[in-house]
Parts: structure tokens; sequence; C-alpha cells
């Protein structure tokens, strides 16, 4: 049988509740973007959540920051 040793227990766990983090969170804003509309059936509601944020004027979206460890998620509703 194959050991599981504790540090790749630690990282699954921490791994998990990091998900869990992003998951549950707050979203900071709804953000619409100007180029999803041309297409007519489609709503422009994005959330951002996490170190997601609107960069350009609103036309894209970053999803981590540039320096350290972060991480973000969007969501089209």
């Amino acid at each position: 049988m194959a050991k599981f040793s504790m540090t790749k227990y630690l990282t699954a766990v921490t791994l998990f509740i990091i998900n869990l983090k992003v998951l549950y969170a707050e979203p900071s804003c709804p953000v619409v973007l100007k180029n999803i509309d041309e297409v007519p059936r489609c709503q422009s509601n994005f959330y951002l959540y996490g170190a997601a944020k609107a960069v350009n004027g609103g036309s894209s979206i970053q999803l981590t920051n540039s320096g350290g460890s972060s991480a973000g998620q969007v969501m089209y509703k």
C-alpha cells in the first residue's frame, strides 16, 4: 500500500482551503464589459472574486496580482 506522507496531506488540505475561500468570497463588484454587449443575447453580468479585477477601462480582467501569490475567479451570471 502506498504511503501518503504528511507533507502531501498538508499541501492537499491547504489547497482545498484556499479554493473554498475563493469560491465563497463575496463578489467585489459587478463589472460590465463593453465588448460582450456586441452579442445581443448575452447579458454582461460578471462577478469578480478574490484578487480578480477589471483593468484597461473594463475591457480586460486580471485574475492575479503581478507580485506575490494570489488567486481570483470570474463568474458569469
